[in-house]
């Protein structure tokens, strides 16, 4: 296996990648956009990758055979500072191909963030693919997420506290 960086003659190859993901998270969230399945309808979003004036993208490739990728977005921001962003359509894999290659990328990529000045990053990952995985490895049927997360609890908990005063 070989990573290297991406460029505007593997927009295709990361077409078929992502529009796999898409459809593999489309079983799991219905809602979504079935256009997005269709690798024709993906590619310019994937072009849009190369237009950005600072981002990197790079590939796990075997032999000719592009296995993941991740792009991301340089960033300087007033809150983060520069910053490195990977959207949610900015990785994918491959069908069959085992999710540990992420960390390898990610490795990978932290390294050329790092060069760049990148001392924080965000990553948006699709979390349909991790539910399936829970699902299945939990030998479920069901997985019930709640609607209130942590920090909501802290706010309800501090109103009521105050409220009672």
């Amino acid at each position: 296996m070989k990573i290297r960086a991406l460029a505007r003659k593997d927009i295709k190859a990361m077409s078929k990648l992502l529009a796999y993901r898409h459809q593999l998270e489309r079983s799991v969230y219905n809602s979504l956009n079935v256009l997005f399945e269709d690798e024709k309808k993906i590619e310019p979003l994937i072009s849009s990758f190369f237009d950005e004036k600072l981002s990197i993208s790079i590939g796990a490739f075997e032999g000719e055979e592009l296995l993941g990728f991740i792009s991301s977005t340089i960033k300087t921001d007033t809150l983060f500072g520069r910053c490195a962003w990977v959207k949610y359509d900015g990785l994918a894999l491959a069908e069959a191909v085992d999710p540990s290659l992420y960390r390898d990328l990610y490795a990978h990529i932290a390294e050329k963030w790092l060069e760049l000045g990148c001392l924080k990053h965000f990553v948006i990952i699709p979390a349909g693919q991790i539910f399936i995985k829970i699902l299945k490895n939990l030998n479920c049927n069901q997985l019930i997420v709640p609607k209130i997360g942590l920090s909501d609890g802290m706010i309800h908990q501090l109103h009521s506290k105050h409220k009672k005063k």
